[in-house]
Parts: C-alpha cells; sequence; structure tokens
C-alpha cells in the first residue's frame, strides 16, 4: 500500500482552487570579519529586512547588499552573518554542526534562492559546489525548490572546471572575487518575474559605476578591456558581467547553472518549473485522499478527469501569467485507479523562448536583376 502524498516528477527533454506561491524571497549569508560582528544582528542569526536602511550600519556597509537593495528595495530578504573565518563550502553543508544555509532556508519556506557573500578560491570550488547541491537536493526533497548561488574568486592561473559539462543541479557559479555580484544576480531574480533572463539587454544596464575582473593581475582591470576571458568563463558555465559595443554600462552574460545542457540548465527556466512545481503541489494536494467517481468498467469518470486538468491549468495560468507560453494538463481516463490508487497526470509547461544569440545575414540586393 502505497502512503498518500502527491509525488510530482520533473519531465525534462521537451521543454479556480490555488494557493499563490510567490516568485520566491533571496536569502544571504555575508561571511565578515569578527570585528564587523552586527550589533543587533549576532553571527549566525537570521533576520529579515526589505530596506538597506533597516539593517545595522555594519550590513549596511556591505557592497553585495548595497547592490541588492538597489534592485530589489523593498523585498523582503534574510540576512545571515557568519564569522569570516568560516569557509563557504562550510556554510553550504548539510552535515554541517552549525547548519548555517538550512537555518536560513528554514527561516521562511517563501526563500527560492540563497546567495553566499565570501571569497571562494578554485581550491575549495568543487567543494562549495558539492555541498550546494546536495543542498538543493534536500530542499526539493520538502517541496523546497532553492537555487544557491556561489562566488567564484577567478584568477587567469586558474585550470578552470568546466562548469558546462558538471551535474551541479540548481547552483550557479558567479565570477565574483569578494561576492558583491551575488547582490546583482540575487537582486535581478527577486525584482523580475521568474521567467526573465538576468542578463536581459531591455532592461537597462546594472545599477553599477564599474565592473573590474579582478583575476587579472594588470592594474586595467575593467570587464571592457578583457572580453575574450569573459567568453570564456561564460562558455565554461560561469555567470560573469560583460560590456556591449554601443551600450554604455554593464550587463549579465547569461543565466547558466553548473551543469550540463538541458530544460533545466539555466537559472530562469529552472525558476519556472520550480514556480509550476509548486503550484501544481499546492493544488493537488487538496486531492489526496478524495473519493472519484468511476465509470461503469471501473475507469476514471471523464468529469473527473477534466476537473483534475483544469485546476492545475487554471492554478498555473493564473499565477504565472506573462511567464510561460501555455500550460496543457492531460488525465488518461483509461487508468485502473481500482487497482493502482493512483492517479497520473501528464502536465506540460511550454516555457518563453530567449534570443540568447540573433544572426542577421546583411548584403546589398539589386532588384533589377532579382
Amino acid at each position: 500500500m502505497s502512503f498518500p502524498k502527491v509525488d510530482i516528477q520533473l519531465q525534462s527533454g521537451a521543454l479556480g482552487r490555488f494557493t499563490d506561491v510567490g516568485s520566491g524571497k533571496a536569502g544571504f549569508v555575508v561571511l565578515m570579519a569578527s570585528a564587523d560582528e552586527p550589533g543587533d544582528h549576532a553571527f549566525g542569526e537570521v533576520k529579515s529586512y526589505s530596506h538597506l536602511i533597516d539593517m545595522p550600519d555594519e550590513l549596511q556597509a556591505v557592497a553585495a547588499l548595497q547592490l541588492y537593495f538597489s534592485l530589489a528595495d523593498g523585498c523582503e530578504t534574510f540576512i545571515m552573518p557568519v564569522v569570516d573565518t568560516t569557509t563557504i563550502a562550510s556554510v553550504v553543508y548539510l552535515s554541517h554542526a552549525s547548519h548555517y544555509a538550512e537555518k536560513l532556508l528554514d527561516h521562511d519556506t517563501s526563500i527560492r534562492y540563497i546567495g553566499v557573500v565570501g571569497t571562494l578560491l578554485l581550491a575549495n570550488l568543487t567543494t562549495a559546489l558539492t555541498n550546494a547541491k546536495a543542498l538543493a537536493a534536500a530542499y526539493l526533497d520538502k517541496i523546497r525548490p532553492v537555487i544557491v548561488a556561489l562566488p567564484y574568486s577567478w584568477v587567469t592561473a586558474d585550470v578552470l572546471v568546466d562548469l558546462s559539462v558538471a551535474t551541479y543541479n540548481r547552483v550557479a557559479a558567479i565570477v565574483s572575487y569578494a561576492g558583491d555580484e551575488i547582490g546583482l544576480f540575487l537582486g535581478k531574480r527577486v525584482s523580475n518575474q521568474v521567467h526573465r533572463n538576468i542578463g536581459r539587454v531591455k532592461d537597462g544596464a546594472l545599477p553599477i559605476a564599474s565592473c573590474l575582473l579582478d583575476g587579472h593581475a594588470s592594474p586595467q582591470k575593467d570587464v571592457a578591456n578583457y572580453m575574450a576571458s569573459v567568453e570564456t568563463l561564460h562558455n565554461k558555465g560561469y555567470i560573469t558581467i560583460r560590456t556591449y559595443v554601443g551600450r554604455t554600462g554593464y550587463f549579465f552574460t547569461d543565466d547558466p547553472l553548473a551543469c550540463v545542457a538541458g530544460d533545466y540548465s539555466n537559472v530562469a527556466n529552472q525558476a519556472v518549473i520550480d514556480k509550476a512545481f509548486l503550484i501544481t503541489y499546492n493544488t493537488y494536494v487538496n486531492e489526496i485522499n478524495e473519493d472519484v467517481e468511476v465509470t461503469t468498467d471501473g475507469k476514471l469518470n471523464p468529469g473527473v478527469c477534466k476537473a483534475l486538468q483544469g485546476n492545475v491549468e487554471t492554478a498555473i495560468k493564473n499565477q504565472m501569467t506573462g511567464e510561460i507560453s501555455s500550460v496543457k494538463a492531460f488525465v488518461d481516463e483509461s487508468q485502473n485507479i481500482l487497482t493502482t490508487q493512483k492517479i497520473e497526470v501528464v502536465l506540460k509547461i511550454v516555457p518563453k523562448g530567449y534570443s540568447k544569440e540573433i544572426v542577421v545575414k546583411l548584403g546589398f540586393d539589386n532588384p533589377a536583376i532579382a
């Protein structure tokens, strides 16, 4: 006999009764020097803030938080300061005695993004990515999908880990020497709809006057001088910042996650399916142990099928307006519920497409010889 539950299996390869799940909130773990422990916010404690000015002076001085609130002012945000002798790999380690990331995530069930502000060198990158992946997987099992953002303090001497062929699902590695770009990343995520790519040019430039690629030894570290390095980092699956010829300011390159290409290998698509996942759960959990009508031959009543299809389609359409292209649910009437005591639903989301590369074939035309 199976345990009553809703088992939602994310399918990959094809790309009235509801509770609004929202688009998710952000949580930060901020590594700070022991001398900078906020007076009203102890190390290891979680507090929420909606404005930069609401925080203790020590947190207001953190560049990543300044950048975050320049994009997401008014958004409830959860922050945990931690002494900087703690490694980032430890912060996201499920079995750590202090349970840093778990304590942050458990503070509010609406947290969908967690970012760590600090320095993460190549030597510890793989361990941190592995721990972050396990953290995200554990919370997905709790019906708490989350994306983890880690800084990567890249330097030119590093032999890059190729994240484009890795399997660190739900983890983003952001090139950031001290974690400042984590604030920009999370600010872009929570201040936009879930489907929006953080690199969308029409949103305007990032709220920064300069952007240095600190991994270069040269004093002229502006990313505009090192677009070849930016492209290499991007092609290896890292999120970084770039410039465009003819455009003023700085933009994110794209939003890859640290995993091989697939339906959920970028932040926007993962966030879209996460929101649909939560809506689907909230819709169908109401149906657990419900008695359903069957036909004279023991199959599902067509009316039951239509209701199950319509409920989830309506919930997703109402809560994801503009975030997906379409949604379609299907419940096969021929299912033998009397034997299996199980109903299978096929739910297909058609996401938005993204113009990541535009190829223009430009040339002259002579109508006289056409």
